[in-house]
Protein backbone atom coordinates (compact mmCIF):
# COMPACT_ATOMS: atom_id res chain seq x y z
CA UNK A 1 0.00 0.00 0.00
CA UNK A 2 1.28 3.70 -0.59
CA UNK A 3 0.67 6.13 1.64
CA UNK A 4 0.64 10.05 0.23
CA UNK A 5 1.83 12.79 2.11
CA UNK A 6 0.99 16.13 0.96
CA UNK A 7 2.41 19.45 3.16
CA UNK A 8 0.44 22.45 3.30
CA UNK A 9 3.54 23.93 1.33
CA UNK A 10 2.45 21.57 -1.35
CA UNK A 11 -1.30 22.80 -1.46
CA UNK A 12 -0.26 26.37 -1.71
CA UNK A 13 1.72 25.49 -4.20
CA UNK A 14 -0.76 23.12 -6.25
CA UNK A 15 -3.73 25.57 -5.72
CA UNK A 16 -1.12 28.38 -7.33
CA UNK A 17 -0.65 26.29 -10.10
CA UNK A 18 -4.75 25.60 -10.86
CA UNK A 19 -5.35 29.17 -10.08
CA UNK A 20 -2.38 30.68 -12.71
CA UNK A 21 -4.38 28.19 -15.29
CA UNK A 22 -7.35 29.39 -14.94
CA UNK A 23 -6.91 32.79 -15.24
CA UNK A 24 -6.53 34.52 -18.50
CA UNK A 25 -3.21 36.25 -19.03
CA UNK A 26 -4.11 40.07 -19.61
CA UNK A 27 -0.54 41.25 -21.31
CA UNK A 28 1.21 44.34 -21.03
CA UNK A 29 0.10 45.34 -24.49
CA UNK A 30 0.17 49.13 -25.79
CA UNK A 31 -3.64 50.65 -26.12
CA UNK A 32 -3.10 52.21 -29.41
CA UNK A 33 -3.37 48.45 -30.85
CA UNK A 34 -7.13 47.72 -29.54
CA UNK A 35 -8.54 51.13 -30.85
CA UNK A 36 -11.32 50.59 -33.91
CA UNK A 37 -11.29 53.54 -36.26
CA UNK A 38 -15.04 53.99 -37.67
CA UNK A 39 -17.16 56.90 -38.32
CA UNK A 40 -20.20 58.35 -36.60
CA UNK A 41 -22.99 59.95 -38.39
CA UNK A 42 -25.75 61.48 -36.83
CA UNK A 43 -29.01 61.24 -38.55
CA UNK A 44 -32.21 63.46 -37.87
CA UNK A 45 -34.76 61.41 -36.53
CA UNK A 46 -39.00 61.59 -36.69
CA UNK A 47 -41.24 64.52 -34.66
CA UNK A 48 -43.83 62.12 -33.34
CA UNK A 49 -46.57 61.80 -30.40
CA UNK A 50 -48.02 58.83 -28.95
CA UNK A 51 -50.98 59.42 -26.96
CA UNK A 52 -53.15 56.68 -24.09
CA UNK A 53 -55.98 57.91 -21.95
CA UNK A 54 -53.68 59.43 -19.11
CA UNK A 55 -50.85 60.84 -21.47
CA UNK A 56 -49.51 62.27 -24.74
CA UNK A 57 -45.94 61.86 -25.59
CA UNK A 58 -44.12 63.90 -27.74
CA UNK A 59 -40.64 62.87 -29.39
CA UNK A 60 -39.04 65.81 -31.16
CA UNK A 61 -35.60 63.74 -32.48
CA UNK A 62 -35.40 66.03 -35.75
CA UNK A 63 -32.46 68.10 -34.43
CA UNK A 64 -32.49 71.55 -35.77
CA UNK A 65 -34.84 72.85 -32.71
CA UNK A 66 -37.68 73.87 -35.20
CA UNK A 67 -40.51 73.85 -33.10
CA UNK A 68 -43.84 72.40 -33.05
CA UNK A 69 -47.34 72.84 -31.75
CA UNK A 70 -50.08 70.41 -30.65
CA UNK A 71 -53.18 71.42 -31.47
CA UNK A 72 -55.77 69.62 -29.11
CA UNK A 73 -59.86 70.06 -29.97
CA UNK A 74 -62.38 68.78 -27.50
CA UNK A 75 -62.71 67.99 -23.95
CA UNK A 76 -59.46 67.94 -22.44
CA UNK A 77 -56.84 69.38 -20.29
CA UNK A 78 -53.42 69.32 -19.43
CA UNK A 79 -52.83 68.67 -15.99
CA UNK A 80 -48.83 68.70 -15.59
CA UNK A 81 -45.53 67.95 -18.09
CA UNK A 82 -42.08 66.83 -17.39
CA UNK A 83 -39.30 65.06 -19.71
CA UNK A 84 -39.75 61.65 -20.38
CA UNK A 85 -37.90 59.06 -18.70
CA UNK A 86 -34.24 58.30 -19.57
CA UNK A 87 -34.23 61.56 -21.73
CA UNK A 88 -32.32 64.47 -22.43
CA UNK A 89 -35.44 67.27 -23.16
CA UNK A 90 -35.56 71.33 -23.33
CA UNK A 91 -39.14 71.62 -21.91
CA UNK A 92 -41.63 73.24 -24.66
CA UNK A 93 -41.73 76.79 -24.28
CA UNK A 94 -43.98 79.10 -23.78
CA UNK A 95 -45.71 75.46 -23.22
CA UNK A 96 -49.59 74.97 -22.40
CA UNK A 97 -51.56 77.99 -23.93
CA UNK A 98 -55.05 77.59 -24.33
CA UNK A 99 -55.59 73.70 -26.13
CA UNK A 100 -52.34 74.15 -27.99
CA UNK A 101 -48.99 73.49 -26.56
CA UNK A 102 -46.49 75.56 -28.44
CA UNK A 103 -42.55 74.34 -28.93
CA UNK A 104 -40.58 78.10 -29.95
CA UNK A 105 -37.50 76.85 -32.05
CA UNK A 106 -35.01 75.82 -29.60
CA UNK A 107 -37.59 73.89 -27.31
CA UNK A 108 -39.36 70.91 -27.22
CA UNK A 109 -36.22 68.91 -28.11
CA UNK A 110 -36.12 65.46 -26.72
CA UNK A 111 -39.15 63.20 -25.68
CA UNK A 112 -41.90 65.01 -23.21
CA UNK A 113 -45.02 63.17 -21.41
CA UNK A 114 -47.80 65.50 -21.29
CA UNK A 115 -50.26 64.40 -18.20
CA UNK A 116 -53.84 65.35 -19.23
CA UNK A 117 -57.70 64.29 -18.54
CA UNK A 118 -59.16 63.52 -21.50
CA UNK A 119 -63.34 63.63 -22.16
CA UNK A 120 -65.20 62.15 -25.06
CA UNK A 121 -63.74 62.39 -28.44
CA UNK A 122 -60.58 64.50 -28.40
CA UNK A 123 -58.54 65.17 -31.98
CA UNK A 124 -55.06 66.11 -31.80
CA UNK A 125 -52.93 67.75 -34.25
CA UNK A 126 -48.84 67.96 -34.72
CA UNK A 127 -47.53 70.58 -36.27
CA UNK A 128 -44.20 70.80 -37.24
CA UNK A 129 -42.24 74.23 -36.96
CA UNK A 130 -40.78 75.95 -40.27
Amino acid sequence: MKTVRTTAAGLVLAAGLILALATPSFASTPVAEHQIKGTLTLSPGPLIFITTVSQLEVADATGPGSGWEVEMRGDVRVNSFQCAPDSTCTLPVPGLVGNVIIADPGSGLGAMIFHWTVSGVVTVNLISGP
